[in-house]
């Protein structure tokens, strides 16, 4: 679990230390002050106007931005326990992995040279790790924030990379998961390692041959989700075997499972929900997008919020952004972007959710006119986009975390030309978005009964914060994931105003829900106890 010197650590003043990268970077700083609405980025001549970045000064800003006039950035993940980002280039040199500070002027901590990298960093834990692909094979390398010098490697001979999101590592650090195509005899296979040791913990050949698409893993490691062919598999880590695996009609791009292993979901010319019943990961509720097909989809970790996104497959110049709040199967809200023009496709790449479903990253490609914006935040409670910014090309990855203080950061990177255009050339950006519900100044509202608990996703322990409108007695009880009462907090007359507890538990892993009765009143927040 982040600890509260880690969280003053990443809010306080950074040390940099001097980059080792090449010098083909541009970069621009926001500085000490945010950024208000202006377009930073640059156009190429001929272009149309782009649209202004919605950056209000009140709500975000624009840390930092790095541009490779060579290589292309591919993919970024958030460490919030080091207070970095991890990237990874390909193309041109320089061809290396890079760990970054979210906030300062950009300039790494440190690099890893490579040939073309992808990264994912652990959400609580400091675990980074990355895949090279080579002419011999595939390298997977885990690192620590403090040393570009792996603790170890693992080549895999006779391999290549399977799909844009092959890479993970589990929010609590325990797992990580690489998913490959093996060249002989011509397979899907997944390894599974502890961050601790280089000898794989398992290896699993899915029997649909090659073909491999997206990965993504539960917040303890536990469960892995990934595709192969048109089926797609649930592998159980501790069980080391397939907990699930079913057709999916057709050869899809995203797949998803949420925090705590309930709910898996995928689709293409139409979106599927599945529930763990016990035995099987049995239909849910499915939905028809018509003219639009899934593009992307991930879930909260809390396991309480889903987010999907849809391109229009007909032009592919229209893209549709839906938040679900489950179980339900109609949206809280849909957001569609402007309908772009030009022989260019724009598709919603990649999504990224905070761990309580509170807020939401959407990476975009965008189209030849520049129409939308590449990069959209949102909060959970509204269609209206937080903050846009707009690039000058295409979007490929997107992450996005918050720490106990409140602050939203986001890392975007993608290529500096659209990704339908040749042309080189990266783009990295670390963004923060500032939660008003965190601004100390913010005076309290009397009538409101309000709870907040920090972290949402922990192992043993976490700080509950609330305001009572009156003397009472509070009263925390802590529910199950099946409902029963598992404890409950208690105390006597506390006086209206704000209150800090902090709980101290052994739970199993699982979704829970903290439930704050006061009075005649009561207000509940999820939390996601992993192991």
């Amino acid at each position: 679990m982040l600890s509260r010197s880690s969280i003053r650590w990443i809010l306080a003043a950074w040390i940099l230390f001097p980059t080792t990268a090449s010098g083909m970077l541009e970069r621009t700083v926001a500085g000490m002050g945010p950024l208000g609405p202006q377009d930073v980025t640059t156009r190429r001549p001929g272009e149309p106007a782009a649209p202004m970045n919605s950056i209000d000064p009140e709500r975000g800003q624009i840390i930092w931005h790095n541009h490779l006039t060579d290589a292309i950035h591919q993919s970024t993940s958030i460490s919030i326990a080091s207070g970095c980002l991890a990237a990874g280039t390909y193309l041109n040199p320089p061809e290396e992995a890079e760990l970054i500070p979210l906030w300062g002027d950009g300039t790494p901590d440190w690099v890893c040279p490579g040939t073309d990298f992808r990264v994912a960093a652990s959400r609580f834990g400091d675990v980074i790790a990355g895949v090279d692909k080579r002419a011999d094979g595939v390298m997977l390398y885990k690192w620590h924030s403090d040393s570009s010098t792996p603790d170890w490697t693992f080549l895999i001979r006779s391999s290549s990379v399977g799909g844009a999101r092959a890479l993970v590592v589990s929010p609590d650090a325990s797992t990580i998961a690489l998913l490959v195509t093996m060249w002989d005899p011509g397979n899907v296979r997944l390894y599974l390692f502890d961050p601790a040791s280089s000898t794989p913990t398992a290896i699993y050949d899915a029997p649909e041959g090659t073909f491999p698409r997206n990965i993504d893993i539960t917040a303890d490691g536990r469960y892995i989700a990934f595709i192969a062919a048109a089926d797609a598999y649930v592998y159980d880590r501790d069980a080391q075997s397939v907990r699930w695996s079913g057709g999916m009609g057709g050869s899809n791009d995203p797949i998803a499972i949420s925090g705590d292993g309930t709910y898996l979901a995928y689709g293409w010319t139409s979106f599927y929900l599945r529930e763990w019943t016990g035995s099987a990961y049995t239909p849910g509720w499915s939905i028809s997008g018509g003219d639009f097909w899934v593009r992307s989809c991930r879930f909260s970790l809390d396991s309480g919020t889903l987010v999907v996104g849809w391109y229009d497959h007909n032009t592919h110049l229209e893209n549709r952004i839906e938040l679900y709040d489950l179980p339900l199967s109609s949206p809280l809200w849909t957001y569609p972007y402007t309908p772009g023009s030009g022989e260019y496709q724009d598709i919603p790449c990649e999504i990224a959710i905070t761990a309580d479903g509170g807020y939401a990253a959407v990476a975009s490609w965008g189209d030849a006119r520049n129409t939308n914006p590449e990069i959209h935040v949102f909060e959970r409670r509204s269609s209206n986009p937080v903050l846009t910014v707009d690039t000058p090309g295409s979007m490929f990855s997107v992450d996005i975390a918050q720490t106990e203080g409140g602050g939203v950061y986001v890392a975007a990177c993608g290529k500096h030309v659209h990704a339908n255009e040749q042309g080189r050339g990266g783009d990295l950006y670390s963004i923060l978005v500032t939660d008003p519900s965190a601004v100390r100044d913010r005076p309290p509202v009397a009538h409101d009964l309000v709870l907040r608990v920090q972290p949402s996703v922990c192992a043993s322990e976490a700080e509950i914060d609330f305001m009572l409108p009156e003397a009472s007695q509070p009263c925390v009880r802590i529910y199950s994931p099946t409902g029963r009462l598992a404890c409950s907090l208690e105390h006597g007359w506390l006086d209206a105003g704000e209150h800090h507890w902090t709980w101290r538990g052994r739970l199993s892993p699982g979704r829970y829900w903290l439930q704050l009765h006061a009075g005649s009143r009561s207000t509940s927040r999820p939390i996601l106890v992993t192991r």
